[in-house]
Formats: C-alpha cells, structure tokens, sequence
C-alpha cells in the first residue's frame, strides 16, 4: 500500500495510476537513454497477475526481459 494513502487519503485509483505511469516513463527513460537508436522499448504499466501480464503482453515481441532483485525464483 502506498504510504500516500496516510498522508493524503481522498488519493484515487486514477491518482495512484497517474502517478506509477509517470515513475514507469522516467523509469524507461533514463534506463534506456543510451539504447542503440534501432532497439525500440515500451513501458507498459498493468494491473494484471504477472504471469498472465508478462505473457499476453510478450505474444508478439522478439525478446522480453525480466529482471530479479535476487531474492527468489521467478
């Protein structure tokens, strides 16, 4: 749970997804900022189990990346 929701509780779904989509995109962008100009990458924010998230969104893709913290199996 976000700690916002202590500090500002009239916060909403949409509020809480405004704000994860902004993070995704600065996220994308600085990680990505020294790509090869042909490599193309997309954020896509979804609320999803992971699995199911990971394999529709990949159906068509050539590669798809996962990073782990290392703390388990994926």
């Amino acid at each position: 749970m976000p700690i916002t929701i202590f500090i500002v509780p009239t916060y909403t779904d949409e509020d809480y997804a405004r704000d994860a989509q902004m993070m995704l995109d600065q996220t994308v962008v600085k990680a990505f900022e020294s790509r090869p100009p042909n490599v193309r990458v997309r954020g896509t924010l979804m609320e999803e189990k992971p699995a199911m998230a990971l394999t529709g969104i990949a159906k068509d893709a050539d590669l798809l990346v996962i990073g782990s913290h290392g703390q388990g199996e994926l």
